[in-house]
């Protein structure tokens, strides 16, 4: 990134996931060298500049990178957080993988809960990632607080942003991973698409009677039903996944609604994620009747930049604020 703009871009799949299989850090290290030199590589085209001239100065590591899985396990700070409490938290990290390249590690932020004992994790959370994202959305002057962010990932992440730009308080389901397990791991896959759409909208029609199935029969009887409608020739795979997308929707509209993240004061929900599961969330949500704010969407594009800006901005706090974290003080081995 150059003046405030981004010159490069590398995209891989991989996640931690990967590495908890596979038990070994080693194709992590690869993975994200690649991607450094494949950012570089990609910033020397558009730009027609050497390699050599458009080297990282620093690298910003946030997400379940961050984790015990990840390269450097970074303690979640505990909400109410914000900017100043991410530079603050911030781990700088030298690694024998990556030479002489800094590494500054975001923290995640966890809900700590109200009370003691077995439902204490009810009111528990964490996020890896997701605290960037909104500290760029806050950059991009998207919203101002308070507000609700809903980031539809492999987790659907419900956090609430008060007015001084501070997460305050979140809440997740597994749904993003409950689709691709239940598209990809149950026979109810044959009746699927054999890629998941991202970039269309659903049907609003077969999500509402997703939201209906769920309602009238249950979540479990859910697929089941949609594999008939297949087998019997009533609907095509794509019309199947629109019908599994209001399903899942209506479940976590459901659990949002028992979290209580929407009985306070709240200016604006914003929805990211990709077209499909954005656009489904969103359609349950106002059928619902449970928020009074409105609802607007962030594209995908949109959120990978608010991860770019997010980052710079804890950079810039760490710079001005905690200038010891750039100066070598604290470097870990």
């Amino acid at each position: 990134m150059e003046e405030g703009q981004i010159v490069g871009r590398y995209r891989r799949a991989f996640g931690i996931r990967d590495v908890a299989v596979q038990r070994s850090r080693r194709e992590l290290e690869r993975v994200v060298r690649q991607a450094i030199a494949g950012a570089v590589g990609d910033a020397a085209r558009a730009t027609g500049r050497r390699r050599e001239e458009l080297q990282p100065a620093v690298c910003l590591a946030s997400g379940m990178i961050t984790s015990e899985l990840g390269l450097c396990e970074v303690p979640h700070l505990e909400a109410p957080a914000g900017l100043e409490d991410l530079a603050r938290g911030v781990v700088p990290c030298r690694l024998s993988a990556f030479a002489e390249l800094p590494l500054l590690f975001i923290p995640g932020v966890k809900t700590a809960p109200g009370r003691a004992g077995a439902r204490a994790a009810e009111e528990s959370d964490f996020m890896r990632g997701e605290e960037t994202q909104i500290m760029g959305l806050l950059a991009q002057g998207r919203a101002s607080g308070p507000f609700l962010a809903v980031i539809l990932g492999s987790h659907a992440k419900f956090a609430l942003v008060d007015a001084e730009g501070r997460i305050c308080r979140s809440f997740s389901t597994l749904s993003g991973e409950l689709i691709r397990a239940v598209a990809t791991q149950t026979v109810l896959s044959s009746s699927l698409p054999r890629r998941m759409p991202a970039d269309r909208s659903p049907s609003a029609e077969l999500v509402q009677e997703g939201v209906r199935l769920v309602r009238e029969t249950g979540f479990t009887r859910t697929p089941f039903v949609i594999r008939l409608l297949d087998r019997l020739s009533v609907l095509s795979p794509e019309q199947c996944f629109d019908l599994l997308a209001g399903a899942v929707a209506a479940e976590d509209v459901k659990a949002l609604q028992a979290s209580g993240l929407l009985e306070g004061e709240i200016r604006r929900i914003l929805v990211a994620g990709n077209s499909h599961r954005r656009e489904a969330f969103r359609a349950v949500l106002a059928t619902s009747g449970a928020a009074a704010a409105p609802v607007e969407v962030v594209g995908e594009e949109e959120l990978e930049e608010a991860t770019v800006r997010g980052a710079l901005s804890v950079l810039e706090q760490v710079k001005e604020r905690f200038p010891e974290k750039m100066a070598g003080g604290g470097w870990s081995a």
